[in-house]
């Protein structure tokens, strides 16, 4: 039965992994689609701050018990917004043919 091998014993042999994490590059452009991307949703929901607020804070990690304290509205008009930015959002994208990457 073969030794197991450990990342000192191949590091020892000359092996060099490759670097895992995103160059710089490619974070550059990691951020610039996705601010493409938000760019897109706010101009869809240009005409309703409260679905931009709820996105926002969704974004941030928020809890959806947070959103609804800190927006001040209950679960229905919590659920029902999360709706229309789903069905929203779904046209947008029959529409635009999906957002490209």
């Amino acid at each position: 039965m073969p030794e197991s091998l450990s990342l000192s014993c191949l590091a020892e042999a000359g092996f060099d992994p490759p670097d895992s994490s995103p160059s710089p590059e490619e974070r550059w452009s990691s951020q610039q689609q996705l601010d493409a991307l938000w760019n897109e949703i706010l101009m869809v929901f240009d005409d309703d701050e409260l679905a931009i607020d709820i996105l926002e804070y969704d974004m941030a990690g928020y809890s959806a018990q947070e959103i609804m304290k800190d927006l001040g509205i209950d679960q229905r008009a919590y659920d029902s917004k999360r709706r229309l930015i789903r069905r929203r959002l779904d046209r947008h994208l029959k529409k635009e043919g999906g957002h490209e990457k």
